[in-house]
């Protein structure tokens, strides 16, 4: 995420926050400082977890076993292992998102034993027949919004 914070007069990103001063400084989860830090922070730089969290290799009903070092490269050009992308759709996205059924439709054939996306169960349907595709190079991802932009379509996030 792009989210900033203010720490001792410096603006950090929510990542440097984490990376540089939480683990840096030796804050232990339930120590003063780290429960006044969530308190501060959260808001800004943490998110609700799913209620129904987002399972890539879910087809219907069933849950497939997951390809964990099958590699995938993203629209941005990064290189991530299904498992990588499988952790953050489970810890961010609900199985109803957007983001979810686009990812399970692009990625279960090269994720998941056994995949093919059956998206019966989806709640909505959208026409993306004359919506413009992603172009290779931009920064977005599937992952970095709660809706996509109208018409925009359901796939083109991942390449093979």
């Amino acid at each position: 995420s792009d989210a900033t914070v203010f720490y001792n007069g410096a603006e950090l990103s929510c990542a440097e926050l984490d990376d540089q001063v939480f683990t840096e400084d030796g804050i232990t989860m339930g120590s003063d400082k780290c429960l006044t830090s969530q308190e501060l922070y959260s808001a800004t730089c943490c998110i609700d977890p799913p209620q129904d969290p987002c399972n890539l290799c879910r087809s219907g009903d069933n849950d497939l076993p997951l390809k964990s070092d099958f590699k995938v490269v993203s629209m941005t050009g990064e290189t991530e292992t299904c498992l990588e992308v499988s952790q953050s759709l489970l810890s961010q996205r609900e199985q109803s998102s957007w983001q979810c059924r686009s990812s399970q439709k692009e990625l279960q054939a090269k994720c998941c034993d056994g995949g093919t996306y059956d998206d019966s169960d989806a709640n909505e349907s959208h026409d993306y027949n004359n919506a413009p595709v992603p172009t290779p190079g931009v920064n977005w991802s599937p992952l970095g919004v709660d809706e996509p932009a109208a018409g925009y379509p359901s796939d083109g996030f991942y390449y093979a």
